[in-house]
């Protein structure tokens, strides 16, 4: 789920492959469907999924995800001018969300060094690429 706005004058981002919003842009199930009523600007504050419940977002000025809430769960984002995601925070028992992959995002150009307490590499051999993550130690 993604508002669309003008791009900002003055700013040069190079988007990766996979979109600037790696796992906070993905989009909802297909058995999803609007949630009434949407914001006072016309955009969908929400989804409701007959399986899972309802889940509900803001946005910044930009139209990027800053929070994610479903039921008493709740997850937050937050950006650089070239819509890379800088930081992330959610519940330590966020099913799928492990704790290590929670706080400051660190890049080199468009590839994802750091995020939280993981870091992640990149080999590419020929025309094979693999991408490993390595947990660093809890600080002291």
């Amino acid at each position: 789920m993604r508002r669309t706005s003008p791009p900002r004058s003055g700013t040069h981002c190079t988007e990766s492959p996979a979109g600037p919003y790696g796992q906070a842009g993905r989009r909802p199930p297909a058995t999803t469907e609007p949630t009434s009523p949407t914001a006072p600007d016309g955009f969908l504050s929400g989804v409701r999924d007959s399986a899972t419940g309802t889940v509900t977002y803001d946005f910044d000025a930009g139209g990027r995800i800053t929070e994610k809430r479903h039921g008493d769960r709740m997850e937050r984002y937050s950006y650089d001018t070239c819509e890379n995601t800088t930081a992330a925070e959610w519940a330590a028992s966020e099913v799928g969300l492990t704790a290590d992959r929670q706080g400051d995002r660190h890049y080199t150009g468009t590839l994802l060094r750091m995020a939280g307490r993981t870091r992640f590499s990149t080999t590419c051999r020929a025309a094979s690429c693999g991408v490993s993550a390595e947990r660093s130690p809890a600080p002291p």
